[in-house]
């Protein structure tokens, strides 16, 4: 009792019988511990000053053929089937178109539907001529002879109907990401300009206290830097 907290003290032992003292010898010091009180710390803080300007990376071009969003527009012709809804597979010449009419003797054989709109071709490579057939529910009926009647298949890009889907494919001319061409972050691993803190970050974040502690709520201290007991 009567000792300062977290302070040097040297002893010894003294010996009495009540008229004689010896005095024994004196050790080495110790020192009382801190019970770490006495100062409020007022805990972690929040940063939100994003005041420092960074301008991003870069996404690349702007790829026209999706309209920039990694998906082809809708209404867009399909390149890979001409805008016609099929993929030529046989005769590697391009036809000639020779006539168009509406015929209500034709037939479709997939859905039973008509009336049909026939198509008259004829390859100049073979000068063979065959008919290509839609009908009004967009299905596809071939004709002509067996070196032509599957010159055309289902262009999958655009489903077969000759205008490519938004809601089914992405673009590969930018591979489904919207841009083409290089692209690269900024050191905050971002694309689009933004602002930054002084320490580095892009949205608010909790600062330690000088006890590293992460809790934005006050608490006890010493002056020595503990939050809790110590020697």
């Amino acid at each position: 009792n009567g000792l300062s907290n977290y302070t040097y003290y040297y002893w010894r032992v003294d010996v009495s019988d009540g008229t004689v003292t010896t005095k024994g010898t004196e050790q080495a010091r110790v020192r009382t511990y801190c019970p770490g009180t006495g100062s409020t710390c007022p805990g972690a803080t929040v940063c939100t000053a994003q005041n420092i300007y960074c301008p991003g990376g870069s996404r690349g071009t702007t790829c026209g053929t999706c309209g920039g969003d990694g998906t082809y527009v809708t209404g867009t012709p399909c390149g890979a089937c001409n805008g016609q809804g099929g993929l030529v597979e046989t005769c590697d010449s391009q036809f000639e178109l020779l006539d168009s009419r509406t015929d209500d003797v034709w037939k479709c054989n997939t859905c039973g539907s008509y009336p049909c709109t026939v198509n008259w071709w004829h390859c100049p490579k073979c000068n063979k001529q065959y008919s290509f057939e839609r009908c009004n529910n967009g299905h596809y009926r071939f004709s002509g002879t067996t070196e032509h009647n599957r010159v055309y298949k289902e262009c999958y890009t655009c489903d077969g109907t000759g205008l490519v889907s938004r809601t089914t494919h992405q673009c590969e001319t930018c591979g489904g990401s919207g841009y083409a061409g290089n692209s690269y972050t900024c050191t905050h691993s971002l694309y689009d300009a933004h602002y930054y803190c002084s320490h580095g970050y892009v949205s608010s974040h909790t600062i330690p206290c000088k006890h590293n502690l992460t809790s934005t709520s006050s608490h006890t201290c010493c002056s020595h830097g503990y939050t809790s007991k110590h020697d």
